[in-house]
């Protein structure tokens, strides 16, 4: 399993990067597979989004670019709240 520290740093990442929206598609993925659900939290925000390379505004603005340049995003653009 996940560390609980990575899965907690995690959970706080996604809180403050989508201000609680993720939460639904956080459950909606456990009740398929938790282990799955966890270890996304855990690698993807608990480790991964927050480095200290990137200021959280830097992040955001390069993955609006990415999704943007994807050009069939609109479900992932609309799903996240970029402050």
């Amino acid at each position: 399993m996940a560390g609980d520290e990575q899965y907690e740093r995690g959970l706080e990442a996604l809180r403050q990067a989508d201000g609680g929206a993720g939460q639904k598609l956080l459950e909606a993925l456990a009740d398929v597979s938790p282990e799955l659900s966890r270890r996304s939290v855990a690698w993807s925000y608990g480790d991964l989004y927050v480095r200290p390379q990137l200021a959280r505004r830097d992040r955001e603005l390069l993955t609006l670019g990415i999704l943007t340049g994807l050009g069939d995003a609109d479900a992932q653009l609309e799903a996240t709240p970029f402050s």
